[in-house]
């Protein structure tokens, strides 16, 4: 993706996303956005959890192949084990 498309899509992500809130408390008031904070928290754990538990697997299964566990590796396994290398270098920070 273009560098340009990719900012122009985040920054367009982050005005609506203020844009909610804003409108929320604006029109419902306060307690809306009491109850938008509580689940907000939990979407933000599993954020965190979901790329930890892939990279523990990522972990485990490059172990086992260095460990002999399985042999020769198929060109499917190589092409995926080549795609997860990538995925820790291009996360967005």
């Amino acid at each position: 993706m273009p560098c340009g498309v990719f900012c122009r899509a985040r920054a367009l992500g982050a005005l609506l996303y203020i844009l909610m809130y804003t409108l929320l408390g604006h029109f419902l008031g306060p307690t809306v956005l009491d109850v938008v904070a509580a689940v907000n928290l939990p979407l933000g754990a599993l954020g965190s959890l979901v790329p930890l538990v892939l990279l523990l697997v990522w972990i485990a299964r490059g172990s086992a192949i260095h460990l002999g566990a399985t042999t020769e590796a198929g060109a499917a396994d190589r092409r995926i084990a080549g795609e997860t290398a990538r995925l820790p270098a291009a996360w967005p920070h």
